[in-house]
């Protein structure tokens, strides 16, 4: 169990992990305010022995990138237009903060099923494996890490 907790893995990679979530619409239990978000994650990060090697495994994506797009909402219901279902950056804003701050090696995140994707803040690659639950697929990211680098990834489904 690694919840809000600093990992230790092999060859000194560590893991951090938090799996609260910026306010959602549906104000679920682990919606939680920005700020008490990046002041759990910048306590689980001080802990960190070496920021090359440290995964940031979070529930939710950063703030305006690939993996943080879902259907803009307006009464719970998705906008559509001509060119279809509107979408909007969701992410957290306190996640990308943290990335932009300490720069960990990769970001694993989801929260979003909808922006299966990956994207870069600075030298750390992010990614959303997506779901797709209401079909039974299963989505997950297959990372190989070397040394101090992502050496590959792949985005597979189940």
């Amino acid at each position: 169990y690694v919840e809000n907790k600093v990992e230790s893995l092999r060859e000194g990679f560590e893991l951090v992990s938090l799996g609260y979530a910026n306010i959602t619409p549906w104000k679920c239990p682990r919606d939680i305010e920005e700020s008490t978000l990046e002041d759990m994650l910048n306590e689980l990060m001080s802990q960190t022995r070496s920021i090359e090697k440290t995964i940031l495994n979070t529930h939710c994506p950063p703030y305006n990138t690939n993996i943080d797009l879902a259907p803009k909402l307006v009464d719970f219901k998705p906008v559509v237009t001509s060119g279809g279902v509107v979408m909007e950056h969701v992410g957290c804003k306190s996640v990308r903060s943290i990335i932009e701050r300490y720069q960990p090696l990769i970001g694993l995140h989801g929260h979003i099923h909808e922006s299966r994707g990956v994207d870069k803040i600075g030298r750390t690659l992010v990614l959303n494996p997506g779901s797709d639950y209401n079909v039974g697929v299963l989505r997950a990211a297959y990372v190989v890490l070397e040394g101090s680098k992502v050496k590959s990834y792949l985005l597979i489904s189940g």
